[in-house]
């Protein structure tokens, strides 16, 4: 049994991502391409394709608004930026709602005049999410509702 107690810890460490043992296959990416030394992140398939897509938080790329959100995707063996979302707050929701085959997004905004923290809906366009999460199409929410993919 003494034997198999460094197997079993080895075994479950590394079924607790679905890449294994080690750094998220985009940690590479996130810090060559993107210069994001410090994230949060997790993955959801937004267009369901049955491929997950990731929603990365970029905790190094943060102003007084808030911090970059990066949605990637899978390209081959690297990543593809579908969208990069800047003043970003926290908490990230992962809405009910659809647009052009792609589920809707939340993030909380503040600064930039306004005077308190609100969500706001973020839409697909057919090529991205808004961009600015403070002017349309990203439009306030009232009673935020939907699975947090990401939090403080």
């Amino acid at each position: 049994m003494r034997t198999l107690l460094p197997l079993l810890l080895l075994l479950t460490l590394n079924s607790c991502a679905p890449w294994g043992w080690g750094p998220p296959p985009w940690d590479k990416f996130a810090k060559d391409e993107l210069g994001v030394d410090f994230y949060i992140s997790t993955w959801r398939d937004l267009n369901e394709d049955g491929v997950d897509e990731i929603i990365l938080y970029a905790k190094n790329q943060c102003g007084s608004h808030g911090c970059n959100l990066y949605i990637l995707a899978e390209q081959e063996d690297s990543f593809r930026v579908i969208s990069r979302i800047a003043m970003a707050r926290l908490p990230i929701r992962l809405l009910e709602t659809s647009n052009r085959g792609w589920r809707d997004i939340a993030v909380s905004v503040q600064g930039r005049g306004l005077s308190e923290a609100y969500e706001v809906r973020l839409p697909f366009d057919g090529e991205g999410y808004a961009t600015d999460p403070t002017v349309p199409p990203a439009a306030r929410i009232g009673v935020p509702a939907g699975e947090i993919m990401i939090d403080n």
